[in-house]
């Protein structure tokens, strides 16, 4: 089985649900590999909308995996795929259609502001695929269309093996204008936990609003931006991690990537009360907080990192959550898609030219 796999941009979601998956998929054996262009035929029209008409002769797969396709020249393309006999597969990791309406996603990638480049190319071309493989249940339920799967975010093997440097204290991760609302859920916990402890804080990323929106007395540590997948070395500077999300529905869809970052470097977290923060925590891998009070509570309280308890975190990660476990799933997602190719393009096969429409 070959596969081609499509991402979206060049963001961590890509890294999580398309490159690190390759990479996994080639570790366990097939033949998987990741393209930025996709080889079909366009007749640009004088509107200004390019007709997609074929693939090129140089096209060679058995699976074809587009991540978060919002293009329409990718969902034109599938019923030449289709056709051609090859498995379609859409990955999506985001519920599009919760985004934040003053999020920058929105802005960019709504219909009405990109007619060409939008979720409702992305919800044509789900229902076309053979299968959608999705990162948590929510999204599956809501753009699986009946051909679903769920494959979960993992942690590549080599993080495990990372030292823990240490030393940033309290942290969090991530940049905050994909985290509108979110970081305020913890209300004044995270100060007084740093009074309590006595601990700083530090910003994973470009830092822009996280003391405004943490409400610190003073300005975090801020590690800086860096490419998904150079971003474990700086999350490896936390003691502690925090994992907030406000309980919106596009926060109910969203994985638990974080807090198993945390956990694969022997962090302990304290995260929200979200559905896949939720799942994790049964695990130990991290503590639950509704109230600013428990966020104190339970920071304060979280064990060093380095100690046997925090270690064990790495140990849960290493059985359940590195790519080389969950990529079986996808895997099996991707056979699934090229057993279905074969069995359309067999039907088409037995169907002689005078009965074909």
């Amino acid at each position: 089985m070959k596969v081609l796999i499509y991402p979206s941009d060049m963001s961590g979601c890509s890294y999580y649900r398309v490159l690190e998956p390759a990479a996994a998929a080639c570790r366990a054996g097939v033949d998987a590999s990741v393209s930025y262009r996709f080889p079909n035929r366009l007749k640009p029209l004088p509107n200004g909308i390019d007709k997609v008409t074929g693939l090129l002769e140089e096209f060679d797969a058995d699976v074809v995996v587009f991540h978060r396709p919002l293009d329409y020249r990718i969902a034109d393309s599938i019923k030449f795929l289709r056709k051609a006999g090859i498995g379609v597969v859409v990955d999506l990791d985001d519920d599009l259609l919760s985004a934040d309406p003053s999020s920058l996603f929105v802005r960019l990638h709504s219909p009405e502001h990109n007619p060409r480049e939008n979720w409702q190319h992305c919800i044509r071309a789900c229902k076309l695929a053979d299968v959608v493989t999705c990162s948590t249940p929510a999204i599956e339920r809501r753009w699986g269309f009946g051909h679903g799967i769920v494959a979960c975010n993992g942690i590549p093997p080599w993080v495990l093996e990372l030292e823990h440097v240490g030393g940033g204290g309290i942290g969090w991760s991530g940049l905050t204008h994909m985290h509108g609302g979110d970081l305020e859920v913890v209300g004044d916990g995270v100060q007084r936990a740093l009074d309590a402890t006595g601990l700083s804080f530090t910003a994973v990323g470009d830092g822009v609003d996280v003391q405004e929106r943490l409400g610190l007395t003073r300005p975090p540590k801020i590690t800086g931006w860096t490419a998904a997948g150079e971003h474990y070395a700086n999350i490896a500077k936390l003691d502690i991690g925090i994992a907030p999300l406000a309980n919106t529905p596009f926060s109910q869809a969203r994985s638990a990537i974080k807090v198993l970052e945390y956990a694969a470097l022997g962090i302990p977290s304290v995260a929200s009360p979200l559905p896949e923060y939720i799942e994790v925590a049964k695990e130990g891998l991290c503590k639950i907080a509704h109230l600013p009070d428990e966020w104190v509570l339970f920071i304060s309280a979280a064990p060093w990192s380095g100690t046997p308890s925090a270690n064990h975190l790495r140990e849960i990660v290493r059985e359940r959550h590195t790519t080389d476990t969950t990529i079986t799933t996808w895997i099996d997602a991707w056979e699934l898609a090229q057993a279905n190719a074969l069995r359309r393009l067999a039907r088409a096969q037995s169907v002689s030219p005078g009965q074909q429409t």
